[in-house]
Order: structure tokens, then sequence, then C-alpha cells
């Protein structure tokens, strides 16, 4: 929790760390995009589980519309363009 104070983390990335590294020793492109619903409260989980359920359908509109937004722009492009 001071580490997490201290240098102003925003949101821990838990799942897709591994995967990144995996990939990219296999010399396979990997984009992984974040959908933040709570904020970090170590010493306050059921702070974090409300917010989570306070801001889901919203966050969940949000994420739709930039994961489209993405595709739109990712689509036909190779890595190189990037």
């Amino acid at each position: 929790e001071d580490i997490i104070n201290m240098v102003g983390v925003a949101c821990l990335d838990m799942e897709a760390a591994p995967i990144a590294q995996i990939l990219n020793q296999a010399g396979v492109n990997m984009i992984a995009l974040k959908v933040i619903s709570n904020g970090v409260y170590p010493a306050e989980p059921k702070r974090m589980e409300a917010e989570y359920h306070d801001n889901r359908e919203e966050v969940s509109r949000r994420a739709t519309q930039a994961l489209s937004q993405l595709l739109e722009y990712l689509d036909g492009k190779t890595p190189a363009e990037l």
C-alpha cells in the first residue's frame, strides 16, 4: 500500500503481464485494452467492490465505445503502420 501511494499507481495489471511476456518471447504482437471500474484500496476491499458495482454499467458503455474506435483504427493496418 505504501508503494502504491508513493508512486501514484492508478491501476494494477494482474492478467496481461504474463501473457505479454510469453507472446513477446514467441514474437507475437499483443495489445491489451484495460477497463478500470474502481480504485485501488488494498486496505479497503469492500470499497473496491462497491465502486465496481456502482460504476460497471457506465464503464461497460464507455469500454464498448473505446473498443469500437480502437478496432476501427486498427482495421487494415499492419504492426509496422502503428
